[in-house]
């Protein structure tokens, strides 16, 4: 979803740009490179972080069987033992002992996955025109500024959408693994 909103947001900030000059429009330039290169790196934690996600989930199935396997190679040797103590010995119990020898036993050592860590952090954007040319004056055409915050914010309102989807996935998630 971050990587599909490129062709949007550089529009917006291409369509903003139009008839800007100055030191305002420098930072409004600036800004958008920063913000394009920022929803990139994001991007690729998330991905990253979704691959871990896989990988735990895939550990935490691989643990649940070896319980499994465990548990009923518990109830075999329960049932093997019991058998030895009522046939009064081993003598004649060929199927038994072959069991006792085959039937190892699965392994104790849990299978632990890795934490689960994402990070990210946005960078600053300067909020001042500063370091301009000296001339103090800066242009817009608010037309285009409108059609830059109409497209972005239509563009965020689809991200707000996206995050409380991940953000409910995220708890479904957490409360399957408790």
């Amino acid at each position: 979803m971050l990587r599909g909103q490129a062709s949007k947001r550089s529009g917006a900030v291409t369509t903003g740009l139009r008839d800007f000059s100055g030191a305002y429009a420098d930072r409004f330039r600036e800004a958008g490179l920063t913000e394009a290169e920022d929803r990139g790196k994001l991007a690729g934690v998330l991905a990253d972080f979704a691959d871990d996600i896989d990988a735990v989930s895939r550990q935490a199935e691989e643990e649940r069987q070896r319980i499994s396997d465990h548990d009923a190679w518990k109830q075999r040797e329960v049932q093997r033992n019991a058998f030895l103590e009522s046939s009064g010995g081993i003598t004649g119990l060929a199927v038994p002992l072959w069991e006792f020898a085959t039937d190892r036993e699965p392994s104790t050592t849990p299978i632990t996955p890795k934490p689960l860590t994402a990070a990210f952090h946005a960078r600053q954007r300067p909020h001042s025109a500063g370091g301009g040319d000296g001339s103090g004056k800066s242009s817009a055409n608010p037309t285009h500024l409108r059609t830059f915050v109409s497209t972005t914010r239509s563009a965020d309102h689809d991200g707000d959408t996206e995050l409380q989807r991940l953000k409910a996935a995220w708890s479904t998630f957490k409360s399957s693994c408790s």
